[in-house]
């Protein structure tokens, strides 16, 4: 029988906000038959999306333990702090001033006494939306991608650091006519602030 791009899509997407909504944590095992009943599949495309994943770097397998939930070391979530860091900040150098105010105002921030699961989201589409700002789809993929992968972590860093929604809030304040340098200066801080205590905050996502 033929794949079936729908069926495999759902599962696809049913994994993706399983992941956002901090059902799946690193290192959870990921049950191919109780995922096949689920969506009433066999385990065939179950088994060929949870591949697709592991090539995003969100899954892994293990010898003698199956498929699971991606884990990443300190270092790797140093790099990829640093590469969403790069590439915001390119996004905000080239996108056009329009662009970028326009992207500003569709920004939805955290509200006072969000849980760490929504500032971890509202991070998430930040960084999107800004690197949106910039119509480049690679650099949209790829933070996109980095949004998925330190879901958990963001969502760690919020047991650690204090006032994230307000360093978030505080992306959009700044003197008049320097609103590039403001997103400049506080993204570039917003990154080195987690990079500095990145041991506690693998710490933290793991426990």
């Amino acid at each position: 029988m033929a794949p079936d791009p729908v069926l495999h899509e759902r599962i696809y997407a049913g994994f993706k906000d399983d992941l956002r909504e901090g059902r799946l944590p690193p290192g959870h095992h990921i049950d191919l038959q109780a995922i096949s009943e689920r969506y009433r599949a066999s385990v065939t495309p179950v088994r060929e999306v949870v591949c697709r994943l592991m090539g995003e770097g969100l899954a892994e397998f293990q010898r003698h333990g199956g498929f699971h939930v991606a884990t990443l070391s300190a270092n790797e979530i140093r790099d990829l702090y640093v590469l969403n860091s790069t590439i915001v900040l390119r996004a905000i150098q080239t996108c056009t001033d329009a662009d970028l105010d326009e992207a500003m105002g569709a920004i939805c921030y955290p509200r006072p006494g969000a849980t760490p699961l929504e500032v971890a989201s509202c991070s998430a589409s930040i960084f999107s939306t800004l690197v949106g700002s910039a119509n480049n789809s690679a650099f949209l993929k790829l933070v996109e991608n980095i949004n998925d992968r330190l879901g958990f972590v963001r969502i760690a860093e919020c047991h650690l650091l204090r006032d994230v929604h307000r360093e978030l809030l505080m992306l959009n304040h700044g003197p008049n006519g320097q609103l590039r340098r403001t997103l400049n200066r506080r993204i570039t801080n917003y990154h080195r602030r987690r990079i500095h205590i990145v041991e506690r905050i693998a710490d933290e996502r793991i426990m």
